[in-house]
C-alpha cells in the first residue's frame, strides 16, 4: 500500500461540511473532523475522478484552517519500510533555489503531465514560461513558510497594498533584490495556511523532521530518458505540499485529478526506486 499525504490549506466555513459523506469522528482542536469513505461509499469520489482502481480510500482531517488529505494506493512500493540509512544526501541532491534545480538535466514532473493532453501541449509547455498568479505566489509562500522557515525571509516579501511604481516602489525593490514580493492579502493567505498545516496535531508529524527540497535523478529503463524531481519531503514517507481553493472533498479530489497528483506520485516512486530508496 502506498499512501501519499496532501496537505492543503485554506480559509473553510464548517458548515460546508455538512452535506459531505456521512461517517465523521471527532479530533483534536478547535474544529477537527475526519470523514472516511471507503468500499461502496467511495463510488462518488470515483467517479468524479476516473481513476477508480487507483485508490482505495479517500480520506480527510480538518483542523481549523487546514484540509489534510491522505489518498491511498494499490502499491508494492512501502514508503514506511525506507531504512533510516537510505535517507542521506548521497541518494539525493540539495538545491538552494529553484532555478538551481531547473538547471539540472532532466524532465520532471510539472512538465511531462502535459503529454497527457498531447506532445505539441508539451512542446508548448516546455517553450513558453508559465503566466504567473496570485495562487502560484501564495502556494509558494506556504511551502517555504512550512518547510524552509529559517530562509523564508530571504525569499519573500510583503508589499503593503499600494501603486507599484515610483520612487518608493523603485526603493522596496533595491530594498529586496531576488525577493519574491507579495502583496497583503497574498501574505496574509500564504503564512495562515502554513501555519494551520505546521500546527495540525497530524500533519506536523510528517512535516517536522526528514530530508527537505531535496532532488533525485534516475534514467527511465523503458526509455532512457532523464528524469529529476524535487522531493519536498522524505521521512519515511513521501510528502508532498498542496494548496487549494477548495476544501470540499468532491472539489479537491476533481483538482487531484485534473493536476495528475497520482501521476506525480508515481512517477517520484520510480525515482526513488530507481535511487535504491
Amino acid at each position: 500500500m502506498l499512501t501519499l499525504h496532501v496537505t492543503v490549506g485554506e480559509a473553510f466555513e464548517p458548515d460546508s461540511l455538512s452535506k459531505c459523506w456521512a461517517r465523521t469522528a471527532a479530533l483534536p482542536g478547535a474544529y477537527a473532523s475526519r470523514i472516511d469513505v471507503k468500499g461502496k461509499a467511495n463510488r462518488s469520489l470515483q467517479d468524479s475522478v476516473g481513476f477508480s482502481p487507483l485508490f482505495e480510500s479517500f480520506t480527510t482531517y480538518v483542523h481549523a484552517q487546514c484540509h489534510y488529505v491522505v489518498l491511498e494506493a494499490k502499491s508494492t512500493f512501502k514508503p514506511h519500510s525506507i531504512p533510516e540509512k537510505n535517507l542521506s544526501t548521497e541518494k539525493t541532491q540539495a538545491v538552494d533555489t529553484f532555478e538551481e534545480y531547473k538547471q539540472i538535466p532532466g524532465v520532471n514532473w510539472s512538465t511531462l503531465k502535459s503529454l497527457r493532453v498531447s506532445p505539441k501541449q508539451y512542446q508548448h509547455d516546455i517553450m513558453s514560461e508559465r503566466e504567473d498568479a496570485a495562487h502560484f505566489r501564495i502556494g509558494r509562500a506556504a511551502h517555504g513558510f512550512t518547510l524552509e522557515p529559517d530562509t523564508f525571509e530571504q525569499r519573500f516579501v510583503c508589499y503593503k497594498d499600494g501603486p507599484r511604481r515610483g520612487k518608493w516602489w523603485d526603493k522596496f525593490q533595491d530594498d529586496n533584490p531576488g525577493k519574491e514580493i507579495l502583496n497583503a492579502t497574498e501574505w496574509i493567505k500564504a503564512i495562515g495556511t502554513a501555519t494551520a498545516m505546521v500546527s495540525h496535531p497530524i500533519a506536523s508529524e510528517f512535516l517536522l523532521k526528514g530530508l527537505k527540497e531535496h532532488v533525485i535523478t534516475w534514467t527511465d529503463k523503458k526509455t532512457g530518458i532523464d528524469c529529476k524531481g524535487r522531493l519536498d519531503l522524505v521521512n519515511g514517507k513521501l510528502v508532498d505540499i498542496k494548496t487549494t481553493s477548495s476544501l470540499i472533498p468532491r472539489l479537491f479530489a476533481t483538482q487531484v485529478a485534473r493536476l495528475a497528483y497520482h501521476g506525480q506520485l508515481a512517477f517520484y516512486k520510480d525515482g526513488l526506486a530507481a535511487n535504491g530508496i
